[in-house]
């Protein structure tokens, strides 16, 4: 394949994950405390010297999304910046998914299931059947009396933050944990902060990209199969 070819299947390429990051922004847009992906375009380079976009970075999107009321006792939501802490398979994990739910122990729990740590360390523990208020600070109080203290981290490094799905963070490589003072809104959760609009616009150009370059792709095979032929014709003759 030619230079142009070689141009025109890496943009092809390079557009198809452009298409999964957006189709998998709008999949989530509905989803609680999700936050957008978007790209950015490396340049390596390619066939003879030239540079063709031929890979793709990924990064995250952290801005607040709406915070949407339900009125349910466990569902959660952040005001500020940081994350609910919760115990993963490995270690902490960070979200901004307050979807939780309260299991028969009395702990709280994501739903998959993963405690809702505590700011002593631990997970947070309440009685079960007994109805409980989270102040704004997270403090949880039960019978007026103080059940703990739900965990709000920010990291040093957001950059660091490796994305699990399901709304999930790994902040091993993000730095240490400090406390957060984000307002913990308790009978709401935050939306996804995923603008369906812009997603369904850049998802319509990204697409008509790539069908340009596949026109040029073909464009491009029919050119050289008749120079071949024309060659072919010459050296017959």
């Amino acid at each position: 394949m030619d230079n142009l070819g070689n141009t025109a299947a890496a943009g092809m390429f390079a557009r198809m994950q452009t298409l999964d990051v957006v189709a998998n922004n709008l999949a989530n847009a509905a989803t609680s405390g999700y936050k957008a992906q978007f790209e950015f375009q490396e340049l390596l380079e390619g066939v003879k010297g030239r540079e063709v976009p031929q890979a793709r970075s990924q990064w995250t999107d952290l801005a607040q999304g709406t915070l949407v009321p339900t009125g349910k006792s466990t569902d959660l939501a952040l005001s500020g910046a940081g994350f609910f802490v919760v115990e993963g398979k490995s270690g902490p994990l960070l979200t901004r998914n307050g979807s939780f739910r309260q299991l028969p122990s009395g702990e709280l729990a994501s739903t998959e299931g993963y405690r809702v740590r505590s700011s002593a360390g631990g997970s947070l523990s309440l009685r079960p059947g007994v109805p409980f208020l989270v102040r704004p600070d997270g403090v949880v109080m039960q019978d007026g009396v103080e059940a703990g203290r739900i965990a709000v981290a920010e990291v040093a490094d957001f950059n660091g933050l490796e994305k699990m799905g399901n709304s999930l963070f790994d902040p091993k490589n993000a730095g240490e944990l400090k406390a957060s003072d984000a307002e913990v809104v308790q009978g709401s959760v935050e939306g996804s902060n995923v603008s369906v609009v812009d997603a369904s616009v850049r998802m319509i150009s990204v697409m008509r990209q790539f069908e340009s370059l596949q026109k040029a792709l073909t464009l491009n095979a029919e050119m050289n199969r008749k120079t071949l032929e024309e060659v072919a014709r010459v050296s017959a003759g």
